[in-house]
């Protein structure tokens, strides 16, 4: 339980951070967000269809003929599949994206890092505060 709400808390913060960019910072993280995106729901779509090459289940029959349980299992393994593969390619985009900032010294390793795998913005970049940029 307290795990869950751990994970809730670390949403609830990465949204709050990105919506109280200041408008520059927001559009550069729109823009990896939107590029990591497209990438990750292709991706997951390709690796999905592997797998179910893999397992010999022909995607032009229909489904009524098979039991619930293995269908609920595809599913839950297709949304698991969407949200892993979300989350590594925005991640490989910020990590990209915003090397540059971190080569140049806009950024500290540990904003890089926060920016990559917790998608929290630095606080300079909020709004209400300077920009050392």
């Amino acid at each position: 339980m307290l795990y869950t709400l751990s994970e809730n808390e670390f949403l609830i913060n990465a949204i709050r951070s990105q919506k109280n960019l200041k408008p520059y910072f927001y559009r550069k993280a729109a823009k990896v967000g939107t590029y990591g995106s497209i990438v990750g729901f292709f991706l997951a779509y390709i690796m999905f269809f592997r797998v179910l090459s893999f397992f010999d289940i022909d995607i032009n029959q229909p489904i009524r003929g098979d039991d619930l349980s293995s269908n609920l299992q595809f599913l839950v393994f297709g949304a698991i599949l969407v949200v892993v593969s979300l989350y590594m390619s925005c991640a490989f985009f910020a990590a990209i994206y915003f090397m540059r900032s971190r080569n140049k010294g806009h950024i500290s390793r540990d904003e890089y890092l926060a920016i990559i795998f917790k998608s929290t913005y630095p606080s300079h970049w909020q709004k209400g505060r300077k920009t050392r940029v």
